[in-house]
């Protein structure tokens, strides 16, 4: 594809060292797993196209987002989508969130489609779609980008939710997708 609108970047979060309240599980484990499935419903669309980010063990956090970002822009450019799965953790929430860098561009309309489908499959209250323009991927991105906060880890009954739901949370956030593109389930 020549033109990169249809071009969608699937991060996932890079952070193993998340553990999840179920035993063996951590959260660049289960994004990753989320992002494959979510990738094999993309590849099956003849108007979309997909790469999914590199896995990288070695490094800072921030030299990890700096690649990302990097790779993510060589293939998006600045007209397609950078889509970043991530679980929350660390306080007091419940459900799923999107994050975008303000809630007037393009990553705000996919968010809103995302955020309807993920949060009607989420049994909690959700955390809504908030502006957070000083986070590194939404920021240095030049294209539209959202990051998905799925649910969290660190609590029993959420990372469980994470774990078995993972086909139904692909399936949430590729129809998303299709509704922002206005196009057809395949």
């Amino acid at each position: 594809m020549s033109d990169k609108s249809n071009n969608v970047f699937i991060s996932y979060s890079q952070q193993f060292w998340n553990k999840c309240n179920i035993k063996g599980c951590n959260e660049q484990k289960h994004m990753y797993e989320i992002a494959k499935i979510l990738a094999e419903k993309i590849h099956k669309h003849p108007k979309l196209d997909y790469k999914l980010a590199t896995f990288h063990k070695q490094g800072s956090q921030a030299d990890i987002l700096k690649w990302v970002v990097e790779e993510s822009m060589d293939y998006t450019g600045k007209d397609g989508l950078h889509l970043s799965l991530h679980s929350d953790g660390g306080y007091k929430g419940h459900g799923c969130s999107c994050l975008v860098m303000n809630k007037k561009g393009e990553g705000y309309k996919v968010a809103q489609h995302i955020y309807a489908r993920l949060s009607a499959l989420t049994p909690w209250s959700d955390m809504g779609i908030t502006e957070r323009p000083e986070l590194y991927e939404l920021r240095k991105t030049p294209c539209k980008a959202v990051i998905v906060e799925v649910s969290f880890h660190d609590q029993h009954d959420e990372a469980l939710f994470i774990h078995n739901q993972k086909r139904f949370i692909s399936d949430a956030l590729y129809v998303g997708l299709l509704k922002y593109y206005g196009l057809k389930y395949v």
